[in-house]
């Protein structure tokens, strides 16, 4: 069969048309991509959670207060105001913003490191990835097919010796279709371009003949011929599967002589080339004919293929990418699945495979056609290579996995790749390689094709997930603060801090460290931690009890303050009580650079951008609380002494907090 967007680069063809548009195997395709199914992102899906979350808490909270109010005599302007401060604390209005800046600063440091990401989640999803289903040509080979090894005269001889060869180097160049172009390389089919590159890089010149037709390659011969006039005589030179030629061959070459072909001759080329096909290559066998008798048909010219003169064999292998093996086991340290997904024969899926370190046993590896649909939901976490796969048999591997809740991710760089990418829960396509089609479809595009890029991405998109559990705690520690301390007050008769205090703590003093917090580098041992799929929650023991040790210990500093100093009026109680606030999302937001590390151990100073905004808004706070300009807030002016010593307090509570964090990382499952 030809399917519809095949190009054709040589040889001769008749065919007949059996399906158009949408029937056509190019038209199912199409049809796969016409979908609107889209997998959710990992950090969609939690999100959205923290946000019915919150609402519900903030609406509990809320109803609670204004029936106690009621009870309590309350007038309603007052519980207007006392309702409308805890919704705007309950809000995390800088949440949104940082969760986007953290994401485009990762795209930003993904182009920087050869990956152009297309959408925005796809990176934090890539960091959340338990399988990645990945191609083999391109992607973790280099894409450049060369000749390896050479079999003739009943032993393996060096390359260099081919020169000594000179009717194994006749039957190579000659049979071959790779055509020269204008800039001096050659074009066609990989093998052929391999022979012809080694022939021309070694000097190794066929002796001059005159071609008459070349017999294309199909299916059912498994082989190509072309016919040449040498002189007055006329040759039939052969290229093809070494099952095909033995079949035809009546003569073997040995020692530059014809001698008829025997059982043990065809037993030691079929180990042979076993055992090249075990090192992963591609292994073509060569053969040769005299005809004899005049030929004035071009077709009859296929009734001469037999009785050949079989010359040799030839290894040819595209090599496995430098550091792939070092990649993958990255992948599998951090608990990623590596699928190998490949058209290849099941022998040279089987040995890139091992020598890539996706797998080391053969009952790892299987035909994919030998897998029903249903039998491949109940083995796919079974095998780890796929053979002989096509774009179905894709689509229902990732659809597999997809089944038992894992987060997928698909590489590829074919038209036939992109209905299994774009199903992914995240695409990759390959920049150098890829077609038009796979990379419209990608969430993510390769420009260097390389698989150790993918690691990269991966260890990329884990500190981008921290980073936004950072900031999400960052934020609610703030948010229930507020609304503790608004309850306090309450109930105890005194008003701790407005409505405008809170939105000043909100948009003054939350939103630059939460941004801040998205410049935070990853941690050393990101890739040894276990995927965070979408069966992991955002509110895991080891985050409730972070956030309700981070929450009690500034409501408990903040009240402290406007009790030490409400002798002095309650303004200026009020006003430190605020300051605390301020001051303590300040230290807290170091406390945040990393959950489970302690801050030491990063570099105590090392976020710079954080380190500017926190001096920035230092000297803001500096400005509103020594001069006139904090009236504006409700606030009283206070003295230095009051200043320092609010500082002194909070910065204590950072020290407090991380001494606390071995604590809590070993008492309390983040999982």
């Amino acid at each position: 069969m030809v399917y519809s967007g095949t190009t054709l680069i040589a040889g001769k063809i008749e065919a007949v048309v059996v399906n158009t548009g949408m029937q056509t195997e190019l038209g199912k395709i199409a049809g796969a991509l016409d979908t609107k199914e889209e997998p959710v992102t990992p950090l969609q899906m939690k999100v959205k959670k923290v946000t019915r979350f919150i609402t519900g808490v903030a609406a509990i909270l809320v109803a609670f207060v204004l029936i106690y109010g009621l009870f309590h005599h309350y007038t309603i302007l007052n519980l207007i105001m006392i309702c409308i401060s805890m919704i705007v604390a309950s809000v995390p209005e800088s949440l949104t913003i940082a969760i986007t800046a953290t994401l485009s600063i990762g795209v930003s440091q993904m182009a920087k490191k050869k990956s152009i990401v297309r959408n925005l989640a796809a990176i934090e999803t890539l960091g959340a990835t338990q399988v990645i289903c990945t191609d083999k040509t391109g992607t973790l080979t280099e894409n450049k097919m060369g000749m390896t090894k050479i079999y003739s005269d009943q032993k393996e001889i060096p390359l260099e010796q081919l020169k000594n060869n000179q009717i194994l180097i006749d039957v190579m160049n000659n049979s071959n279709s790779a055509t020269l172009k204008e800039d001096g390389l050659y074009s066609g089919d990989a093998v052929d371009v391999a022979i012809k590159n080694y022939l021309k890089e070694k000097k190794m010149n066929a002796i001059p003949v005159k071609k008459i037709t070349e017999l294309p390659f199909d299916s059912d011969r498994k082989m190509m011929s072309a016919i040449y006039q040498k002189e007055k005589e006329v040759y039939l030179y052969t290229k093809g599967s070494l099952e095909s030629l033995l079949k035809r061959s009546k003569f073997i070459l040995k020692n530059g002589k014809v001698e008829k072909i025997s059982e043990e001759d065809q037993e030691k080329y079929k180990e042979e080339e076993a055992k090249m096909s075990e090192e992963a290559l591609k292994v073509l066998a060569f053969a040769y004919k005299k005809i004899d008798k005049e030929v004035k048909n071009e077709k009859d010219y296929f009734k001469e293929e037999k009785d050949f003169i079989l010359v040799g064999l030839a290894g040819f292998k595209d090599p496995v990418r430098k550091n792939i093996k070092e990649s993958i086991q990255k992948c599998q340290e951090a608990g990623i699945r590596v699928v190998m997904l490949t058209g290849d024969n099941l022998k040279t899926a089987m040995a890139i495979a091992k020598e890539a370190g996706i797998c080391t046993d053969e009952k790892e590896c299987i035909n994919a056609s030998e897998l029903a649909e249903k039998d491949l939901n109940k083995n796919i976490n079974k095998y780890h290579v796929y053979a002989r796969v096509s774009p179905d048999t894709k689509l229902q591997i990732v659809k597999a996995f997809q089944k038992e809740h894992k987060v997928v991710a698909m590489t590829g760089d074919g038209v036939n790749d992109a209905p299994a990418i774009k199903l992914a829960n995240v695409g990759v396509g390959m920049g150098r390689s890829g077609t038009d089609v796979t990379k419209d479809v990608s969430d993510i595009i390769l420009l260097n094709d390389s698989f150790d890029t993918i690691t990269t991405a991966v260890s990329e998109g884990r500190r981008i997930y921290n980073n936004v559990i950072a900031n999400i705690l960052y934020n609610l520690s703030s948010n229930f603060t507020e609304i503790l301390i608004i309850i306090f007050g309450m109930f105890t008769g005194n008003t701790i801090i407005s409505a405008i205090h809170v939105l000043y703590i909100d948009l003054v003093a939350d939103t630059i460290p939460s941004i801040a917090l998205a410049y935070e580098g990853p941690a050393k041992n990101i890739m040894k931690e276990k995927p965070n799929g979408l069966d992991k929650k955002i509110f895991t023991k080891f985050f409730i009890v972070f956030l309700i040790f981070s929450v009690i210990l500034e409501t408990i500093l903040s009240l402290f303050v406007f009790y030490h100093f409400l002798s002095l009026g309650h303004e200026t109680a009020s006003t430190l009580a605020l300051l605390s606030i301020v001051l303590n999302e300040f230290a807290f937001a170091y406390n945040c650079r990393s959950l489970k590390e302690q801050i030491y151990k990063r570099g105590v100073f090392s976020n710079k951008p954080l380190n500017i905004g926190i001096l920035i808004l230092v000297l803001v706070q500096i400005i509103v609380f020594f001069s006139p300009i904090g009236k504006i807030f409700g606030l009283t002016t206070i003295t230095v002494s009051q200043f320092i010593y609010v500082l002194i307090i909070n910065i204590i509570s950072l020290i407090v907090i991380e001494l606390l964090k071995p604590w809590i990382v070993k008492r309390f499952k983040d999982e």
